[in-house]
This record gives structure tokens, C-alpha cells and sequence, in this order.
């Protein structure tokens, strides 16, 4: 959830590139997760593991995959869509 948070914050502040918006929310995401591990380290009864940080970083990666395939097929969408209007136009203005 912390990735789909960061992306969309990032690429709505539209500050950065699509792909450092990518790059720096898995590095928030591994930096998030260190942190974590950190804290749970020194709470009595929990456990600190490498494979929680992979986890969260693996959580991140898929949000950034997602978004990435799901702008992909609005756009193959809008072209298919645009394709089709360009073409009825042009049967429309030859009747």
C-alpha cells in the first residue's frame, strides 16, 4: 500500500520523470522497510528478517508494474477508440 501511495503522490506533484517517480518509490519502499526492521529489532517478541524488507520492496515493485500496464492499455485504448473515430470521419465526409 506504502508504493501505491508514493507513485501516485510522485506523479501527482508532477515534479519528476515517470521512471525516477518508479525508481524513488522502491527506494522508499526499501528505506521504509529497513526502518521497520530496525523498530521491530528492538520490541520485545518481534523478530527482524531480511526477507520483511524484500517483501516490502516486492509489494512496491508490483504497484509500480500495475500502473505501468494499466496506463499501457488506457492508452492502447484511447488509440483503438481514436483509430475508429478518424476512420468514420473520413466514410462520413465522402457520403
Amino acid at each position: 500500500m506504502l508504493g501505491v501511495f508514493v507513485f501516485r503522490l510522485l506523479l501527482s506533484l508532477n515534479l519528476l520523470a515517470v521512471g525516477m517517480s518508479a525508481y524513488l518509490t522502491l527506494f522508499t519502499a526499501l528505506i521504509y522497510g529497513i526502518l521497520d526492521e530496525v523498530h521491530q529489532r528492538s520490541v520485545e517478541g518481534r523478530s527482524s528478517e531480511v526477507a520483511d524488507i524484500v517483501a516490502d520492496v516486492f509489494g512496491a515493485v508490483l504497484a509500480v508494474v500495475f500502473w505501468f500496464g494499466l496506463n499501457r492499455l488506457q492508452r492502447m485504448r484511447a488509440e483503438k477508440r481514436n483509430a475508429r473515430q478518424s476512420i468514420a470521419e473520413k466514410t462520413d465526409t465522402r457520403s
